[in-house]
């Protein structure tokens, strides 16, 4: 697969939605996420919070964030479209959820409601609430 820049208008008016379709399109790929591809969707200065936690800030925390989700997964996929998208000025909120797979089989889904914080068409910060039903994906802090 190709790690090609997100970089149509029509790409970035459909945020985070181009995101998530990049995300999917990392399981099976054998090269690892780049700063290059991460700063072609997050700004320099960009943040996530996972449930109250700062889970990554910056573009290099984030570039470990994708690869360690990498790493943990045999597989998942983000259900496209989103259940609910709601947009007010550059902020727009999603509710959706994520098939996973660890690496062990053992199968999970991750409810996920989340804000996403928008400027000059990159994501800025994304806070969400995750639920997980079955296995659970921990994640380090970056």
């Amino acid at each position: 697969m190709s790690n090609a820049p997100v970089s149509t208008a029509a790409t970035r008016e459909r945020m985070p939605e181009s995101i998530y379709a990049w995300f999917n399109s990392l399981e099976g790929r054998a090269e690892a996420v780049t700063e290059k591809e991460v700063r072609q969707m997050w700004t320099e200065d960009c943040q996530m919070i996972t449930n109250g936690q700062v889970k990554c800030a910056g573009v290099p925390a984030f570039v470990k964030h994708f690869n360690e989700i990498r790493d943990k997964l045999k597989s998942w996929q983000v259900s496209l479209p989103m259940s609910i998208r709601v947009q007010e000025s550059n902020t727009v909120g999603v509710y959706y959820h994520i098939d996973i797979v660890m690496q062990d089989g053992s199968p999970g889904r991750m409810l996920v409601c989340a804000f996403f914080e928008f400027r000059d068409g990159k994501a800025v910060k994304m806070t969400e609430i995750a639920h997980h039903e079955g296995v659970e994906l921990h994640l380090e802090n970056h």
